[in-house]
């Protein structure tokens, strides 16, 4: 019984053994998209006044999309490579 309440706390601590470099990526990663999508939306409207909201929004979120994810992306590769590594070593 103590061998199973072990390794149940194993598999939760490598459920969230990514979890801090989540929280480094998404703070940074959603503070980019949200700049860059209010940007992208003052400057089209500003610039075409009569156009419409809805492809303004989607266009913004599109392109908004890039820088962020080059933020994110290379820290998600970290998180998933520190979960394998704590995968491996609960080989019980």
């Amino acid at each position: 019984e103590t061998q199973s309440i072990l390794k149940d706390r194993r598999n939760k601590k490598g459920l969230y053994y990514g979890f801090l470099p989540f929280i480094i990526q998404s703070g940074p990663s959603n503070a980019i998209f949200s700049l860059c999508f209010d940007s992208i939306n003052l400057v089209w409207i500003s610039l075409s006044p009569h156009s419409d909201l809805n492809i303004v929004h989607l266009i913004s979120s599109c392109i908004a999309t890039v820088p962020c994810n080059i933020v994110r992306i290379p820290t998600e590769v970290i998180k998933q490579r520190q979960q394998a590594i704590q995968e491996k070593g609960n080989t019980c």
